[in-house]
């Protein structure tokens, strides 16, 4: 099965869900054809062709011939370089006027997060082409660097282990699970882009961009562009800034509420995530009568899950109420 799935996500980029038959030569001249083609045409001025295999707890193809390319891994990776031969080709003979970067995905929930088995393809190992490294299930309780959390653990391990491979990380401080929270990462997003520099990393991507009314997320996409361009940034001094130049003189109240969301939203991973441990997946399998034991608790509540619960709703209380007070001094 092959599915061919665009979705223009701006001027400059493009993400193609491309089937699991890695082997089949034709198949991949034939989704290269249709790169090529739409890449001269309504894809033109796109600078990056994301090729993503289906996600959400997928799996690459299991045939005999695309088991001897090795693990699913390998088999992304090789199918990422039989593209590339073949845009290399289309540009060389004249086909094609122009390149573009290629992001493949190594994405939670899929055969392919897991770190390679065989040598790195040399097209991609000394390419232009990306990984996208998708820590998902991650906690943010704990910066990936330090650890001490199995999942995060466990990310950590995968990173240090792709050799030779151009990794972009595909972070997840806005994504859909967390609905329009009033998440912070002021704590821990220097941390996390030090250790991504630290292990080859070359890019950051995160899902997803809030449209309208960003609010407090303000932060994150200042943070986010400051890292991008120096890992070693003074986070002090642009957070001190960002602070003084949008809440003037109520800045200190404001960053007050800031750091009570950010303490209040630590744990944001364990009470809603895609696993079958997060709080929610307790609550969506419970049959609505009265259970005849505890719920299972995420580990990172070490069984104070309701005085954890309480202390995160009255510290998004007490923002509310500074920010409100912020507003009415300011007016």
């Amino acid at each position: 099965f092959v599915g061919l799935l665009s979705r223009a996500v701006s001027r400059s980029q493009v993400i193609i869900c491309c089937g699991k038959l890695f082997s089949n030569d034709g198949l991949i001249k034939y989704l290269a054809d249709e790169l090529i083609y739409r890449l001269n045409h309504e894809w033109y001025d796109a600078d990056i062709a994301d090729l993503w295999i289906f996600d959400t707890w997928g799996s690459s193809c299991h045939c005999e011939k695309c088991l001897k390319l090795g693990s699913g891994t390998d088999r992304t990776l090789h199918f990422g370089a039989e593209l590339r031969k073949h845009l290399n080709a289309a540009i060389k003979d004249g086909r094609l006027d122009h390149d573009v970067c290629m992001g493949l995905n190594a994405y939670e929930g899929t055969d392919n997060i897991e770190p390679p088995l065989n040598a790195v393809p040399e097209l991609i190992a000394n390419g232009k082409d990306i990984i996208a490294f998708a820590p998902i299930l991650r906690c943010y309780k704990h910066t990936i660097k330090e650890g001490g959390c199995k999942k995060n653990d466990e990310y950590k391990e995968y990173i240090e282990k792709w050799p030779q491979v151009p990794m972009s990380i595909n972070e997840y401080y806005n994504v859909s699970k967390f609905e329009d929270l009033p998440l912070t990462f002021m704590k821990s997003m220097q941390k996390d882009f030090q250790f991504y520099h630290e292990n080859g990393v070359r890019s950051m991507t995160y899902m997803h961009l809030p449209i309208i009314e960003w609010g407090m997320r303000n932060i994150t996409q200042v943070l986010f562009a400051e890292l991008c361009r120096d890992v070693n940034a003074d986070v002090d001094k642009i957070i001190k800034d960002y602070f003084v130049d949008r809440y003037e003189n109520q800045a200190e109240l404001a960053k007050e509420a800031y750091d009570l969301c950010e303490k209040a939203s630590v744990y944001a991973s364990s009470w809603r995530c895609w696993d079958n441990f997060c709080a929610l997946s307790a609550l969506r399998n419970w049959d609505g009568k009265t259970p005849k034991k505890a719920f299972p608790q995420e580990v990172h509540f070490e069984g104070n899950v309701i005085k954890i619960g309480e202390e995160a709703i009255e510290g998004y209380q007490k923002a509310y109420e500074i920010m409100r007070k912020a507003r009415r001094q300011r007016e």
